[in-house]
């Protein structure tokens, strides 16, 4: 926890894990990439 900067009541892991969650609104990224629950498609992340 001192090596993260983090207070000891807080686990880095779980959220972590609720900010990869497609359900909480509105974009969200999942291991296959940047997805917007509104239109319920992923999102291009390419540089124009």
């Amino acid at each position: 926890y001192s090596q993260l900067h983090i207070h000891h009541h807080i686990d880095p892991f779980m959220t972590l894990s609720f900010m990869a969650l497609p359900v909480i609104p509105e974009l969200k990224l999942t291991d296959m990439g940047l997805f917007d629950v509104t239109t319920f498609a992923f999102v291009s992340n390419e540089i124009k």
